[in-house]
């Protein structure tokens, strides 16, 4: 099976990194069994817009919403989308917002999915446009996203899971302030959310399924080191 990696997002191990991809008919794989090491996220490399073949199989004990779990086996490196090939998995995969990504009812998905009524699936790409989305520091100091989906339904503060962006940030914490990189991002013409689904877990009183974002990816230009892998 050949899989365009779309999300490259950080894990609890600092050793393993939590890699997805999506296949030509547009099912999305997540090899949980197991997670790709640091070494081979490096060496591959593997990063976003990377292309992988091999073989990818759905683990028989998945559950809603994590249906995308799999094994993998003999996986290689095939090479790496051009920017307009990996546009046209995003586009194909977009949902108008996160509602209908998830299939919930109403205009509004609620930041935590009640473990009671798990969706069908736990990461959908999202359109928006590109000055309806912004980052931001949250009051725990960590860096979060907000923005605007196409049913003007407002997301705020989420965590940000993608890697490479988390980099970035950390990178040049106190040189790039995140009102520039949300400038930047209004500059471009298109921009897509990977937005995923955490495991189960409590919060205050609420237990269930919370929102993040796995990846931010903004085209005709995306974000300086964020295309490859340095580490």
């Amino acid at each position: 099976m050949r899989l365009v990696i779309t999300d490259l997002t950080e894990f609890h191990n600092p050793d393993c990194y939590c890699v997805a991809g999506i296949n030509p008919d547009g099912a999305c794989f997540r090899p949980t069994k197991k997670y790709f090491s640091r070494e081979e996220c490096t060496t591959f490399p593997i990063f976003p817009g990377t292309i992988l073949e091999g073989d990818f199989t759905l683990r028989s004990d998945n559950e809603a919403p994590h249906v995308e779990d799999c094994r993998r086996s003999g996986v290689r490196h095939a090479g790496i989308c051009t920017a307009v090939e990996f546009l046209d998995v995003l586009r194909e995969d977009a949902s108008h917002s996160v509602a209908a990504g998830f299939e919930v009812e109403g205009p509004e998905c609620p930041k935590c999915i009640p473990k009671t009524d798990p969706p069908g699936r736990s990461i959908i790409t999202v359109r928006v446009r590109p000055k309806a989305c912004w980052f931001n520091i949250g009051r725990d100091g960590k860096f979060r996203f907000s923005f605007y989906d196409g049913a003007d339904a407002r997301y705020s503060y989420l965590p940000i899971a993608d890697l490479k962006m988390r980099q970035y940030q950390a990178r040049h914490d106190g040189v790039v302030s995140v009102d520039a990189m949300s400038r930047f991002l209004h500059h471009q013409k298109e921009v897509f959310l990977r937005v995923g689904l955490g495991r189960c877990h409590r919060i205050d009183s609420r237990e269930g399924y919370w929102l993040q974002v796995n990846g931010v990816y903004s085209f005709p230009a995306w974000f300086p080191e964020t295309r490859g892998f340095a580490g």
